[in-house]
This record gives structure tokens, C-alpha cells and sequence, in this order.
């Protein structure tokens, strides 16, 4: 039995509503695609033309409040000493 055609369907107002949201929210693509019943491939496509990041990165949580962001680090932090000689002095 020959595989069955994609229809596309077009973005209804409240599909693109529900994608701007859940962007918002930091909602995985995957899962974002999985709620409104599209591939995950179209759902980046359209919030690409929309200027949405669905960027793949999880947001960091902290046990103070559900609101609060902090900074985390990944690795060595180096910093760099600069020698008294490269500072100006006009």
C-alpha cells in the first residue's frame, strides 16, 4: 500500500497564538510541534518567519521561584591579568 500524502494545512490564528506562547515559555520545539499536530520541521520553519527563537537550549531553574533566572557556567572561567605596562595613563 503506497504511503499516504501529507495535506499541508494552513496556520490558523490560534495555531500561530498557541506557537508564539509556548516560544514564550521556552517550550521545546518537539513539543511545541507535538501539541499543535504539525512536524517539528514546519513548526521551526514558522516560527523562523515569524523572528520566534526556539533555540534548543534549556533555560536554567532554581528552586527560589518559578520566575527567577540565574546564570550558570559551563567550564573553567579564566580571566586574563593584564600587566601594568598596557594600561594607559593620559
Amino acid at each position: 500500500m503506497p504511503k499516504k500524502a501529507n495535506k499541508r494545512r494552513r496556520w490558523s490564528k490560534t495555531d500561530v497564538r498557541k506557537l508564539k506562547t509556548l516560544a514564550k515559555r521556552k517550550v521545546r520545539a518537539a513539543n511545541i510541534a507535538s501539541a499543535l499536530k504539525r512536524s517539528e520541521g514546519a513548526t521551526r520553519q514558522k516560527a523562523f518567519s515569524l523572528g520566534l527563537s526556539l533555540d534548543t537550549r534549556a533555560r536554567p531553574l532554581t528552586a527560589s521561584s518559578p520566575g527567577s533566572v540565574r546564570s550558570v557556567t559551563y567550564g573553567r572561567r579564566v580571566s586574563k591579568k593584564i600587566p601594568s605596562e598596557t594600561h594607559f595613563n593620559h
